[in-house]
């Protein structure tokens, strides 16, 4: 028995087969994409947006976030030789992946 031909018995005895199953062309669209699709796409957009500021807002006054990070590690076992580094990678990170997750393509197959 192939999988697109199997029926199914519910607890209220009816069965179910592939003509009564929700498949990709009979799921409930809003604005053209499936309540989980929409779902992936909201909260993909929403951390975009969240990412891209946070690194926006750090990089007019980048010296400041690079040696404020300085401060805050001074007394951790850090070593200086990688907060530095990173504490000039993160901001740019930040906008970068947020510009990546943010903008309004989705990779979702448009149906």
């Amino acid at each position: 028995m192939n999988i697109a031909t199997a029926k199914i018995n519910t607890d209220e005895g009816r069965t179910l087969n592939s003509e009564t199953t929700p498949t990709s062309a009979n799921v409930d669209r809003t604005f053209g994409l499936a309540n989980h699709e929409l779902g992936f796409l909201i909260a993909r957009v929403g951390l975009g947006v969240n990412l891209f500021f946070h690194g926006v807002v750090r990089m007019p006054s980048l010296g400041g976030f690079v040696k404020g990070m300085e401060t805050e590690f001074a007394e951790s076992l850090l070593p200086m030789f990688m907060v530095t580094p990173m504490a000039y990678v993160i901001p740019i990170t930040e906008l970068v992946i947020g510009l990546n997750l943010g903008h309004a393509r989705s990779n979702i197959e448009q149906k």
